[in-house]
C-alpha cells in the first residue's frame, strides 16, 4: 500500500515492505492487557489499523522467523506462547526522554 506525503509524493508505507515490524494492537473493551504482533512478511491489511513502534534488527530476525515454526493448537493458539523479555533502544527520537 502507497500513501500520499505532505509534499505530495507516493511512498510506500513501512509495515508492507520491511520483515521483523513490531506493532502494538488497540486494546479491545474491557481489557486492561497489552498485545503486540511482530510482521514476518507483507501485510497490507494492517495499514492504518494498529500502531507500529518498533523493528527487529540484526541476529534477532532469525529468533523472529523461528516463532512461524511454533506449535499450536486448532484455533491458531501457541502451546508456549513467546515472550518478548528484552528490547533495546538502537535511536531514541525523542532526546529529550531518556528510555
Amino acid at each position: 500500500m502507497s500513501t500520499t506525503s505532505v509534499w505530495n509524493t507516493t511512498q510506500q508505507s513501512p509495515a508492507t515492505k520491511v520483515t521483523g515490524i513490531i506493532g502494538l494492537e488497540p486494546p479491545k473493551k474491557d481489557d486492561n492487557g497489552s498485545r503486540y504482533f511482530f510482521i514476518l512478511s507483507s501485510t497490507p491489511d494492517l495499514q492504518r489499523k494498529h500502531t507500529i513502534f518498533g523493528r527487529v534488527t540484526g541476529e534477532s530476525i532469525y529468533s523472529m522467523l523461528e516463532l512461524e515454526e511454533a506449535l499450536v493448537d486448532e484455533n491458531d493458539k501457541p502451546h508456549y506462547p513467546p515472550r518478548l523479555i528484552k528490547t533495546i533502544t538502537l535511536n531514541n527520537p525523542f532526546s529529550d526522554i531518556m528510555p
